[in-house]
């Protein structure tokens, strides 16, 4: 309904030259413009792009999905939506979409190899010269450490002065207090998913807490990251600080260097 919705409202609202769609929550844009919407004469010119943030969710649903959507039956085939006897809404973006982007140039090399593209490889890999990666960006109107207002201080490269004050307001964000000021801090602020290598960290995250450090951890995601963090920061008060939820504001005192440095 969503994705009906917008295509319904542009031609009310004006009727774009592009839809840039992401992920498989979007992905039944291209796909119904190709197949319902496809001798509608309000989007004849119209193109899509389609980036993929994560190859790893691609909106798997049963076949009979296919007919609740008013979709065409011949959609399920190996050359379209079907996948392994399931409808596959990403792998139907990747093959109708005019264009794939991705969150960078490696990625999109990495995910047309069987290692990363999770069944979906040889469907990049078809139409690669249509494929390209642009590295994601960051609204530095936002995110600048000059201008942040979630920032206790400002800083920037040529006058570092208001660091060590950031540096000290996250840590009292995340509860820990009478550290040493030297220490070196490590921000997190992400899903914890393997995805994002968080099966490395396990690996090492017991020999982590023991080095003169500290790491403070935003996000949410897989139980087992969760409670990994939660245990170590039991054991661990004031070295392994995880707050288990979305938090803008303190995603902007957690960001990167550096602010966390």
């Amino acid at each position: 309904m969503f994705s009906r919705a917008v295509l319904e409202a542009s031609k009310i609202l004006g009727v774009p030259q592009v839809f840039h769609c992401h992920d498989w929550q979007s992905a039944l844009i291209p796909i119904m413009l190709r197949t319902l919407y496809a001798e509608d004469p309000a989007f004849r010119d119209v193109a899509t792009v389609f980036t993929i943030h994560n190859m790893g969710y691609q909106g798997l649903f049963s076949s009979d999905t296919l007919p609740l959507l008013m979709l065409p039956w011949d959609l399920l085939t190996m050359s379209k939506m079907e996948f392994f006897g399931q409808v596959n809404f990403l792998k139907g973006a990747l093959v109708l979409s005019d264009y794939v982007t991705t969150v960078s140039k490696k990625y999109s090399h990495e995910i047309q190899t069987t290692e990363y593209g999770f069944g979906l490889e040889g469907v990049l890999r078809n139409r690669a010269s249509t494929v390209a990666g642009i590295l994601n960006g960051v609204d530095y109107d936002e995110w600048s450490p000059q201008t942040d207002k979630f920032a206790v201080a400002k800083y920037s490269s040529q006058d570092l002065a208001g660091k060590q004050k950031c540096k000290q307001d996250l840590l009292t964000a995340f509860g820990i207090k009478n550290v040493d000021a030297k220490i070196p801090v490590i921000g997190i602020v992400s899903r914890f998913a393997a995805q994002k290598g968080f099966d490395l960290i396990a690996q090492i995250m017991d020999r982590l807490a023991r080095e003169e450090m500290i790491m403070v951890i935003l996000g949410s995601g897989d139980k087992p990251y969760e409670e990994m963090f939660q245990r170590l920061n039991k054991q661990f008060p004031n070295k392994i600080a995880v707050k288990v939820a979305f938090d803008n504001a303190i995603a902007h005192k957690s960001k990167p260097a550096p602010t966390c440095s």
